[in-house]
């Protein structure tokens, strides 16, 4: 019924508060928190759990810092990162486990499309098809956090980045 009530809204009001598109996106996708989100106070949460909101917001932030720290490193330090782990790192965020994760996966659509954050992932595939992918990022992120708070939003040094990425991808050496 709220969809309908969005569809005669979006047809007939011209400049509405409210945004009868995003409503109905949200309420299509079960992404039933993130209209709270976006409107806070009018709309009681009741879907995905608060604590998995601010999760995925914290690995997507993580995930965006160290993707653009790796970016930014010298050459050397690309060759040695590339060295000591058998991981591709030009996409730290890989997304979460379709089967597993759905809130997760959910709550990473909206947040990177409707309401316009973390556009580095926008366009990523959200399903890793991997049913360890949560625990890597936890790993990582219980690495991360207090860097993260030491570095002050700079650039993270090529110790903390090896740290950090151990955590979640365990040491290798490439022989």
């Amino acid at each position: 019924m709220t969809v309908m009530l969005a569809e005669i809204h979006r047809a007939v009001v011209k400049k509405p508060e409210i945004d009868p598109t995003f409503i109905i996106e949200a309420l299509c996708g079960a992404d039933y928190w993130a209209i709270p989100f976006r409107y806070s106070g009018i709309f009681p949460p009741n879907s995905c759990p608060p604590e998995v909101v601010k999760e995925v917001i914290d690995i997507l932030d993580m995930c965006d810092f160290l993707e653009s720290s790796i970016q930014n490193l010298p050459e050397g330090e690309m060759r040695r990162l590339d060295e000591h782990f058998s991981y591709d790192f030009d996409k730290i965020f890989v997304g979460f486990d379709g089967n597993n994760e759905h809130w997760h996966m959910g709550v990473v659509r909206m947040l990177t499309g409707q309401l316009e954050r973390f556009s580095r992932f926008k366009d990523r595939e959200l399903n890793s098809h991997s049913p360890i992918t949560l625990e890597r990022y936890r790993r990582m992120f219980s690495v991360f956090a207090p860097l993260r708070l030491e570095s002050m939003g700079r650039r993270l040094s090529f110790q903390a980045l090896e740290r950090i990425l151990e955590a979640g991808y365990g040491r290798t050496v490439k022989g």
